[in-house]
């Protein structure tokens, strides 16, 4: 093995880090618990982490072109970075949907990469946060996965998991997916694993941790050749970043749901505004076809749907027709 856990953590040097992240990621799992709010947090935080993922890279992919691409509603050629942030959109949504241990197995890395065709009957739903065999799963998944650099980040993930507590041992299996590079076509992977490994200790039930937000924003990029305790608080520190950011995005999410609800003074009981409001509210993007869709309202009402909504939205296209908004 390649990669050696420490014998003792340098508790000193990485407690105030720790602290920070225990407590952030504690609220906003268990304001997002309640919260009517979570699916729309959810759909703009997948988007947002898979930025600042490709912005890790040196690359621009600006929320607004990644939305539209995931809506089919490109308004320019694509990019090869483009591409690649929609695959990191439409991975965060697959680990969000299964089960946390189904990412760290042989069909879940395949699935990821898309190796293979995900199947959609082993979907369980966003709310599971954890598995009763979980250290079975990594064993399995260790053994099918023999003789590689993966089925040794993996020994180390599960021995880290057994021996420290969840952030700690997310920390160091962090520092190890860097060291060991295990996987050659898929090393944007490992920041969602970290997430998912979360959600397999239960830290996290109700979302999937945007570490790619909080890791563009730490002050620093820990080195290989930095000593242990600044690269463990390094990671511990861009965990409580999306922490905070991901509180920041629900205050704002909060507010414009006010400004929203302004709309509905008196309004008629049959309206369909409410509708029109939570389905902007938990979408990155809306468009007049998908309110025809969802509410089964013909093209005229839909479109006087969202002239009532409008002031309180962005237009996002930048075009006369085949328009789309968002939640400013």
């Amino acid at each position: 093995m390649l990669y050696h856990l420490p014998e003792q953590v340098p508790w000193d040097a990485v407690v105030r880090s720790w602290e920070q992240a225990e407590a952030g990621i504690a609220r906003l799992d268990a304001l997002l618990a309640v919260s009517p709010l979570r699916t729309g947090w959810s759909g703009h935080s997948h988007v947002e982490d898979a930025c600042a993922r490709l912005a890790q890279d040196g690359a621009l992919v600006t929320r607004e072109d990644l939305v539209l691409r995931d809506g089919f509603m490109d308004i320019r050629y694509g990019s090869q970075e483009l591409g690649q942030a929609h695959h990191v959109l439409r991975a965060r949504r697959m680990l969000l949907r299964r089960r946390p241990s189904w990412a760290l197995t042989q069909e879940g890395i395949d699935t990821l990469l898309e190796r293979r065709p995900p199947r959609l009957e082993e979907e369980d739903g966003a709310g599971q946060g954890g598995d009763d065999d979980a250290d079975e799963v990594l064993l399995g998944a260790s053994r099918r996965e023999a003789g590689t650099h993966y089925s040794g980040w993996l020994e180390v993930t599960q021995d880290a998991l057994r021996r420290y507590p969840a952030l700690i041992a997310a920390a160091l299996a962090w520092d190890a997916w860097r060291a060991l590079r295990p996987l050659s076509r898929g090393t944007w992977l490992g920041s969602l694993l970290i997430g998912s490994l979360l959600r397999l200790r239960r830290k996290t039930r109700h979302h999937l941790l945007t570490f790619n937000i909080g890791l563009q924003r730490v002050p620093y990029r820990p080195l290989a050749t930095h000593p242990l305790e600044r690269r463990l608080a390094g990671a511990l520190d861009a965990m409580a970043e999306a922490a905070e950011r991901g509180l920041a995005l629900l205050e704002r999410l909060m507010q414009a749901q006010e400004r929203l609800a302004v709309v509905l003074h008196g309004r008629r009981s049959t309206s369909h505004l409410p509708e029109v409001i939570d389905l902007v509210l938990s979408r990155p993007l809306v468009s007049v076809p998908m309110l025809v869709r969802e509410l089964k309202v013909s093209r005229k009402s839909a479109t006087h749907l969202i002239d009532e909504v409008r002031p309180h939205l962005r237009e996002l296209t930048g075009r006369g027709r085949y328009r789309a908004w968002g939640v400013v």
